[in-house]
């Protein structure tokens, strides 16, 4: 493991079959060590998705609507080979909403283990929402709060939160501050969607309370908050990396890519800074002995020309 960076993507897919063919998404899958895709409306029980140099894992659906024709939600991970070995899947079996895996510290060359969250929430009003009636919010924090106390968490994905310009975390005077290392200023964020809503308000909260922060708005590469996602009926700022504030100092950059053909959210990239590894121990052999050097006053001459 010689990486100076790992590579994260994030993205609501729209649906994955149909694109794995496809070069031009491909290419753009490839420039990831890792990636989050979420609602690809894979079928449960048939989840495998095969892509030349990566393992991938998938939590799909079990319930399909009545009325719908087709699958929906599903979150699939895709790892670069080469990473598989520090990379582990958690709770495999739990909420439908999340997949929780771990990126392990000694195989990253990481201080602590950090716990990663792949997150599709559905609209706050769907029929699905109304069904099962439950608080994802809650739920994450449950999670957050198993996960906390054994290493650092990130959240990504698609969380139909809209946030507006809402303070993700609690603001620090740093003259009162001052000589406190352990907290970290983070800068206000900005959003180009200056809309809330519900689902937007228990995101900020989440975050308040886990002290973490969204990179989108605040990020090199991502200033300004662009939005994510574009439909007919409007723009809106609803996928977000979010990372305890701890790591938010290892992050290089956030970017928001340009609207696709793939789907009308865009995709997130974020690069994080992890520790280049050792190297290995090289056995040398050590002279007892001084080596000396006899002058040869006849090529004196020869060194001025190689020095000059």
């Amino acid at each position: 493991m010689a990486k100076n960076f790992l590579r994260f993507g994030v993205w609501n897919i729209n649906r994955l079959n149909g694109k794995l063919n496809d070069t031009d998404f491909l290419s753009k899958i490839n420039h990831f060590d890792l990636i989050s895709l979420v609602e690809t409306w894979l079928p449960y029980g048939n989840p495998d998705v095969h892509i030349d140099g990566y393992c991938s894992f998938s939590k799909c659906r079990k319930e399909k609507s009545l009325s719908s024709r087709r699958n929906s939600g599903g979150i699939t991970i895709l790892v670069k080979q080469s990473l598989r070995k520090g990379v582990k899947f958690l709770d495999k079996g739990s909420n439908e909403e999340f997949v929780w895996w771990k990126l392990d510290k000694t195989f990253f060359n990481l201080t602590s283990d950090i716990f990663v969250c792949s997150v599709y929430i559905p609209l706050q009003n769907s029929s699905r929402e109304i069904r099962l009636n439950t608080d994802h919010f809650e739920n994450l924090q449950n999670y957050i709060h198993k996960f906390s106390v054994l290493g650092d968490v990130i959240l990504c994905g698609d969380f139909n939160a809209r946030t507006g310009t809402l303070d993700d975390f609690t603001h620090v005077d740093p003259f009162l501050n001052e000589g406190n290392l352990s907290t970290i200023i983070v800068s206000k964020r900005f959003s180009r969607d200056l809309n809330t809503n519900c689902y937007g308000r228990s995101l900020v909260e989440l975050c308040i309370e886990n002290n973490s922060v969204a990179l989108n708005g605040r990020t090199k590469g991502d200033l300004t908050g662009q939005f994510t996602c574009n439909t007919y009926n409007g723009s809106s700022v609803v996928d977000y990396a979010i990372v305890a504030q701890e790591l938010f100092l290892l992050i290089n950059s956030f970017t928001v890519d340009y609207p696709t053909e793939f789907s009308h959210h865009s995709c997130l990239n974020f690069v994080m800074r992890i520790k280049t590894p050792k190297h290995p121990n090289v056995n040398m052999e050590v002279l007892n002995k001084s080596i000396s050097f006899v002058w040869d006053e006849t090529k004196k001459q020869d060194l001025y020309d190689v020095m000059s």
